[in-house]
């Protein structure tokens, strides 16, 4: 008997959490770009994270996921895709349908009598030819039939952009500390809060920062005026503030072991 869990939706966090190291992001918001726009942001080799943006999209500090490493997440979902590139049929229906629940459908659509949903990404991966290769999931049903599918391919061309495929990327979870940037802003001169909380999207030994199992500290700030709040973890602008743009550096510790941290 094999037993897996299905990985669920995060609350407060961005993206979905795979339950083994990776937190994915959502495919909607990198839709329509092609492989060679991602390409100039971010490495093919599966482990070294992009950097700034992608036809104006960030995705600075996300891995870009190999065609392997998508398909063990959709293996999470479905443990035929363990050892398949590819399956469909009626008895994928239901984890199909499970997947993009936690996945957002890059393309969706319900009729009188059938429905279905489609979600897509490009993969860092290209085939023997030196095309690249996207990987995606789908269902749908008549009044007579339920179907699913899962798999990678097949291999297009690196310039093409469909506003129903996004990219497939991933940050580490666990195990360790990790720290990942946050942007915000507030008004000048009033000040406020900037950004409300930056554990929102950090994460220690696979699961969620949070003040009860990290440390946090200011590193720098370039302004006097730019703070971190080190119980709440908001970013706070001091009223009379200059308009600009600012960077603050912060580090969480692992409140179990001081030595192991990060910063963002």
């Amino acid at each position: 008997m094999a037993l897996f869990a299905t990985p669920t939706i995060l609350r407060g966090q961005s993206g979905v959490n795979d339950g083994h190291g990776k937190v994915w992001m959502q495919l909607r918001p990198t839709m329509g770009l092609s492989w060679n726009a991602t390409a100039q942001a971010c490495p093919q080799d599966g482990v070294t994270p992009c950097v700034g943006l992608a036809a104006g999209r960030n995705v600075g500090d996300w891995v870009w996921a190999t065609d392997a490493q998508v398909l063990q997440l959709f293996s999470y979902y479905e443990p035929a895709m363990a050892t398949n590139r590819s399956v469909s049929g009626f008895q994928y229906f239901f984890t199909g349908q499970t997947f993009l629940s936690a996945f957002q459908p890059t393309f969706s659509s319900c009729q009188t009598y059938s429905c279905g949903a489609y979600g897509a990404g490009w993969t860092a991966s290209k085939d023997d030819t030196g095309l690249p290769i996207f990987g995606s999931v789908s269902w749908g049903n008549t009044p007579v039939s339920i179907s699913g599918s899962f798999g990678v391919g097949p291999p297009v061309s690196a310039d093409e952009a469909q506003n129903e495929r996004g990219v497939w990327l991933w940050r580490a979870t666990g195990p360790g500390v990790f720290a990942y940037d946050d942007a915000g802003y507030t008004t000048s001169p009033n000040g406020g809060v900037a950004v409300a909380n930056v554990l929102a999207n950090d994460w220690i030994a696979a699961a969620p920062a949070t003040t009860a199992n990290v440390m946090m500290s200011q590193v720098s700030s370039t302004s006097a005026g730019v703070s971190l709040n080190v119980v709440s973890g908001s970013v706070n602008v001091a009223a009379i503030t200059y308009a600009g743009t600012y960077s603050l550096v912060y580090r969480i510790c692992d409140m179990a072991n001081a030595s192991n941290c990060d910063d963002a």
